[in-house]
């Protein structure tokens, strides 16, 4: 699957945006094109009650109303959330690695390692056995 354009809600916008710009994700947020701010106009029912951020919820609720597109959420409450409402879920981890199978970039450690130091949780047990299907 190739994606020309990633659609970003304007709530998740808001919260990546208020690190700042010398913040690597506020950075590439503003410079990418291929990453779109879009507005958000409605929540399916059914989501709210799950408790989630606003982040995402609101990712969630975009997938739904855009006809169902594929989602990339990292917690797991909301991967659950987005699963039930029939939602393809993919998370930063997962990302990596087929970009690294499709020869998007020629490893997927140091792009990890980068993400670990601007916050990404995950443990070094999951990276390693993730790094070693993509041959790291």
């Amino acid at each position: 699957m190739v994606c020309h354009q990633i659609l970003v809600p304007r709530q998740v916008s808001a919260e990546i945006l208020v690190r700042g710009q010398n913040d690597v994700t506020a950075k590439t947020l503003t410079d990418e094109i291929w990453l779109k701010i879009v507005d958000l106009h409605s929540i399916p029912p059914g989501i709210i009650e799950w408790g989630l951020g606003q982040g995402e919820t609101s990712v969630i609720a975009l997938g739904i109303n855009s006809g169902k597109l594929p989602v990339i959420i990292d917690d797991y409450a909301g991967r659950k959330c987005a699963l039930s409402h029939g939602l393809s879920v993919s998370g930063t981890l997962g990302i990596i690695l087929r970009a690294k199978k499709q020869s998007y970039i020629p490893l997927a450690r140091p792009v990890l390692e980068e993400f670990l130091i601007h916050g990404l949780y995950l443990s070094r047990a999951t990276m390693d056995r993730a790094l070693a299907l993509v041959g790291e």
